[in-house]
C-alpha cells in the first residue's frame, strides 16, 4: 500500500472552545487550526479560490483573517441546531491578512 504524504507545513491543533464568525454561514465550527490556516465545518459549500472574512475568538483573544478556500467538500447531512436537517461541508482555508506569528500567538 502507498504511504500518505503529509503536505501541511504547520502543526494542526484542535479547534475546541473556539468561537468563530463567518458572515456568509449560519453555522461555523473550527475543526483544527494551524499557523497558516484551518479546517472549518460549515453549513454551505464554499467556492474554492474565494476569500471569506473570518473572526475567531478564543481565551479572550480575537483573530481576524481573510480566509481563502483551498478545498471544500460535502461531509454529510446532519442536525446543527434544532430539528432541521442541514448539509454540512468541510473546507480547508488558508489565512490571509495575518502573519503566522500572529496566528501562533493566538492559538498558544
Amino acid at each position: 500500500m502507498g504511504r500518505t504524504v503529509e503536505r501541511r507545513q504547520d502543526k494542526r491543533l484542535p479547534g475546541e472552545g473556539m468561537e468563530v464568525q463567518m458572515p456568509t454561514c449560519s453555522h461555523v465550527k473550527i475543526v483544527d487550526i494551524s499557523a497558516s490556516g484551518g479546517l472549518v465545518m460549515v453549513d454551505r459549500n464554499l467556492s474554492v479560490g474565494n476569500t471569506y472574512p473570518l473572526v475567531i475568538k478564543h481565551r479572550g483573544k480575537t483573530l481576524k483573517a481573510q480566509a481563502i478556500v483551498m478545498r471544500s467538500r460535502f461531509l454529510k447531512a446532519g442536525r446543527i441546531a434544532g430539528n432541521t436537517t442541514t448539509p454540512i461541508y468541510l473546507a480547508g482555508m488558508q489565512f490571509g491578512g495575518v502573519t503566522k506569528e500572529e496566528t501562533l500567538d493566538f492559538i498558544k
